[in-house]
């Protein structure tokens, strides 16, 4: 799949820090990177809908870990997945009469748009489930020969008895990972499973939605797909996988011991969650008609840059509510910035990009980071400097660290 354009980045001087993340497995504070290539998995959209605030907090704050990576001097390869055979593209595809590979490519046109919007860096392999169809089908496959998946009728499980590590992520109990695994797209209560909690690899299809494969016709299941792409385009383990923190469980936990049983390799060093946005009061979801839209903010006049600092004006993994009242603190934030910046002030520029690195490479903390970019800039204001020196560095340490563009 064609990604979007990247954006240059500014070189700054000297080398920034390796952060330390908290894995979300064993809540220990880690660098993930072994040798000099960092790499993330980040899950992807399903291509039925436009890009909502949701979606796009996820992909900005794991912008700004491969910002700090390429920063500390790593190379990075950011693999991503694009979800285009899933039951929601279906529906509305059968509701509207559309072809559902034109609709999947009209939804990721329009993700690229609002991601290039947000100078959010391309990943380096964007991978559609349909275009990886028959690998995914061969790592289905595989698992059977390994005698870690079964069928049950002309369906095909993940035989979770395979692994002892199902809850060491997402630290569930039984009941409370039943009842999720029932919620999210699970089928506990299905006949024939060894194990309630057993997933699907292979769902027999016989509909205009089923595709011909070696198994027959049908879909394969959501959480092989990831680990399949994970595998063909990254060397595993991972440095880091990551998503939404609705994703922990099912998805990811099944998508790691699915990885164990089928590369007797772990999937990635730690486990990276953004947290939920909130807007009038409740998780933003397609269901509840809560969304907000990045495409209509940008068509409304708001700067993007005022979205994306909306969005890293708080902490990655902590859960918020889109308000107009933050939106508006993050257009005041950039106009003092801006207005700093205007007074070529260089005074302890070099001080605030020491800082700056060091706030980042604890797991990524912006708020300590911009309070530091408020200080310096309110003391900018009052002294006045002359020089171009400090802010030409302060205005590239935006762009490179932050991809915020004045």
């Amino acid at each position: 799949m064609k990604v979007w354009s990247s954006v240059a980045i500014s070189k700054l001087p000297g080398a920034g820090k390796a952060p330390l993340l908290r894995d979300a497995a064993t809540g220990q504070f880690i660098d993930p990177v072994v040798g000099q290539e960092a790499s993330i998995y980040v899950c992807g959209i399903t291509p039925y809908d436009s890009t909502h605030m949701g979606h796009a907090a996820t992909y900005v704050n794991f912008d700004l870990l491969k910002r700090v990576w390429l920063d500390a001097g790593y190379t990075v390869n950011h693999v991503q997945n694009i979800t285009d055979i899933d039951d929601p593209l279906f529906e509305r595809a059968s509701a509207t009469g559309q072809n559902w590979l034109d609709i999947a490519n009209q939804e990721v046109t329009k993700f690229s748009d609002d991601m290039s919007a947000l100078k959010v860096l391309p990943p380096n392999s964007y991978a559609s489930i349909s275009e990886e169809f028959d690998y995914i089908v061969a790592s289905v496959e595989e698992l059977l020969e390994l005698d870690a998946a079964y069928y049950v009728e002309n369906d095909i499980y993940f035989d979770v008895s395979k692994t002892n590590a199902l809850g060491e992520l997402s630290h569930f109990n039984i009941d409370e990972m039943k009842h999720l695994f029932a919620a999210r797209g699970g089928d506990p209560s299905r006949i024939g499973k060894r194990n309630v909690l057993d997933p699907l690899l292979w769902k027999k299809v016989d509909g205009d939605d089923g595709f011909q494969s070696k198994l027959g016709k049908g879909r394969p299941g959501w959480h092989i797909e990831c680990v399949a792409i994970a595998k063909k385009y990254a060397k595993l383990p991972l440095s880091v996988k990551a998503g939404g923190n609705d994703l922990i469980f099912p998805h990811h936990e099944m998508c790691r011991v699915q990885c164990a049983a089928w590369q007797n390799i772990s999937l990635a060093n730690a486990y990276l969650y953004a947290g939920m946005v909130y807007y009038q009061g409740e998780k933003m979801s397609k269901s509840l008609g809560n969304l907000v839209f990045v495409s209509d903010l940008v068509k409304s006049g708001i700067d993007p840059m005022a979205i994306r600092l909306t969005i890293l004006s708080n902490h990655y993994s902590q859960e918020w509510e889109w308000t107009n009242d933050l939106l508006e603190k993050a257009n005041q934030r950039l106009n003092l910035w801006k207005m700093a910046l205007a007074q070529n002030q260089t005074e302890e520029s070099d001080q605030l990009l020491e800082g700056v690195r060091n706030a980042l490479s604890v797991d990524l903390n912006t708020t300590e980071a911009f309070n530091l970019i408020d200080e310096w800039a309110q003391k900018s204001l009052l002294n006045k400097g002359n020089s171009t020196t400090g802010a030409g560095l302060v205005s590239r340490l935006l762009d490179s660290l932050f991809g915020i563009a004045l």
